[in-house]
Parts: structure tokens; C-alpha cells; sequence
């Protein structure tokens, strides 16, 4: 449920009642709790099916949002850097929490996207504290330096992945121990596992 805070459009007879909100309020998740994902949780509760008052509500939605999950809050938040957002504050503070949350073990941060025209990966080492590329033909590099290489119509998204995927979803997807960039330019397929230089079988 936590997933979904942050769809909090406002629609007439719904709380305010008041049609000039319709979608003033900026949304961060796309998807609501009715049956066709249009109703904020806030809006749900708030529903005249429910006999409560404003603090029973207020109480019953921190109880649903209270449930324990495997996954922390971090897992699944993006942010993509562009030449025209990379000094941005908020997408740099953004970038600094999935940093933050790896190095706490709460989930992994991996980095996809183009780089001077070619596709790349890295996954975020919390011992170096450095990206590790997916070649061996470049080394790791610190996260201020990755984001300040984005260039012209360069684009990478940073995203919090489960605790102990990262490798897998970042630089060997197929998990064989050799690098998906290197794999591909080698002539080997990065998502099979029995295409290698080793040719495991």
C-alpha cells in the first residue's frame, strides 16, 4: 500500500468537493485504490460507506500504511539525469538517499543508460564506494563523476533495486561472473549464461 502514497489527484465530491483541484496536486505514483486506481487512499477512507470521524480516519490510515513489507521504501525509486537536470538540487538529493539506503542495506542502486552513444551499466559498491561499470575495459568511478560525464543527449536513470540484485540487474544480468558490455563485445549474449568466453554448458 506505502507504493501508492503519493496519488493524491482531488476530484469533485470527493473530500474538497471543490472542482477547481481536480489534479492540482503533483503526482508521484500512478495508481489509486479503487478498482480502476482512481482514489487516493486518503480519499478511500474519507468515503461516506465509512462511519468514522476525521481522527478515526487520520488512525486507520497509518494503521494500513503500518504493515510490515520485505522491501524498504527505497526499492523501485528513479531518477533520471539528463545534461539539463544533473546539478539539480532534488535530483542530486534524490541520488544521495539511494546512496544513502545502499550503504544502510536497505537496497542496491544501479545506473542504466546512454553515455556517449552507448548503452551502459553499473552497480553502486558500498566498500569502495564507487560504481562499478559493466566492462572491464573501464574502471569504477564515484557517483559525482558519473553523473557529471552526462553530455549532449546522454541519459542514465538511477534506481534502488532488492538487497543483492544489484550485480545481477546492473552489470551481468545473467549472473556467469563475466560483464554484460564485455560479453557483447565479445560476441557472447549477456543474458545466457552458457555464452561466454568459458563456454559453460
Amino acid at each position: 500500500m506505502y507504493e501508492k502514497v503519493g496519488f493524491g489527484v482531488i476530484r469533485p465530491g470527493v473530500l474538497s468537493g471543490n472542482p477547481n483541484n481536480i489534479g492540482l496536486s503533483q503526482q508521484k505514483r500512478g495508481f489509486g485504490f479503487l478498482h480502476d486506481g482512481s482514489v487516493s487512499l486518503t480519499e478511500f477512507l474519507a468515503a461516506t460507506v465509512f462511519t468514522m470521524s476525521e481522527q478515526q480516519e487520520r488512525d486507520m490510515f497509518a494503521f494500513m500504511l503500518a504493515f510490515p513489507t520485505e522491501s524498504a521504501p527505497a526499492i523501485g525509486r528513479q531518477v533520471t539525469v539528463t545534461l539539463a537536470n544533473k546539478t539539480n538540487a532534488t535530483v542530486v538529493s534524490t541520488v544521495n538517499t539511494l546512496i544513502a539506503q545502499a550503504e544502510a542495506g536497505k537496497c542496491d542502486v544501479i545506473v542504466r543508460g546512454v553515455l556517449g552513444g552507448v548503452a551502459k551499466g553499473y552497480v553502486y559498491d558500498t566498500a569502495s564506494n564507487l560504481f562499478q561499470p559493466d566492462s572491464l575495459l573501464e574502471s569504477a568511478v564515484a557517483e559525482g563523476t558519473l553523473r557529471g560525464s552526462v553530455a549532449g543527449a546522454d541519459v542514465i536513470t538511477y534506481t534502488g533495486v532488492p538487497f543483492g540484485a544489484g550485480v545481477r540487474l546492473g552489470i551481468d544480468r545473467d549472473r556467469d561472473t563475466w560483464l554484460d558490455r564485455t560479453e557483447a563485445t565479445l560476441g557472447y549474449d549477456p543474458a545466457n549464461p552458457n555464452s561466454n568466453p568459458w563456454q559453460f554448458q
